[in-house]
């Protein structure tokens, strides 16, 4: 504070304004003792998403500690499952969802997974070929162990009912969805 001439008054004065906006779009606050992002894990996670794609040029990789090749090896293999259609902006928010996914869990911050992921999602993983040894693979190099409630939280946002990856996906929900409407 003192390098940059801002007393702590400023400093949580600022604090504060830049939390009525954030709030205003996102459930979530800035805290100063201890310094952290409080709030709504899922929103936090959005609002990384949006600062990361908005702040840096989309094929500068924000995340030095996070190899781009090794996290585009470890996204293709759960896309490539899928066969979804994807467009380069698409699948560049795939990548840094993924990558803010990873260092939240990393740090120790979860969201409630919902009963359904168990019983839908995570039998089809396992029977990939080779699966679990793909999990060892990746949980060396992330150095995060890859359990089933790991995969789950780096992959909750792509598997909840309001979460659309393009645009005619969200036109085709309105009818359907309430919370699209």
């Amino acid at each position: 504070i003192e390098n940059l001439y801002f007393s702590s008054a400023n400093l949580y004065r600022l604090g504060r304004n830049i939390t009525k906006v954030l709030s205003s779009q996102f459930q979530i606050e800035l805290s100063f003792t201890p310094s952290e992002i409080r709030g709504n894990e899922i929103d936090i996670r959005y609002f990384f998403a949006q600062y990361f794609s908005e702040r840096y040029y989309f094929l500068d990789w924000p995340f030095p500690d996070l190899p781009e090749e090794d996290l585009t090896e470890f996204a293709d293999f759960f896309y490539k499952i899928t066969n979804y259609p994807m467009r380069f902006s698409i699948y560049r928010m795939y990548k840094l969802m993924i990558a803010i996914s990873i260092h939240r869990v990393k740090n120790g911050h979860f969201i409630d997974l919902p009963n359904h992921f168990y019983k839908e999602y995570y039998p089809l993983l396992k029977s990939i070929p080779n699966f679990q040894e793909t999990l060892a693979y990746f949980s060396k190099h992330f150095g995060l162990e890859m359990t089933p409630d790991t995969i789950a939280q780096i992959f909750i946002s792509f598997l909840q009912n309001d979460i659309f990856l393009d645009p005619q996906e969200f036109f085709n929900s309105l009818e359907d969805n309430s919370q699209a409407r």
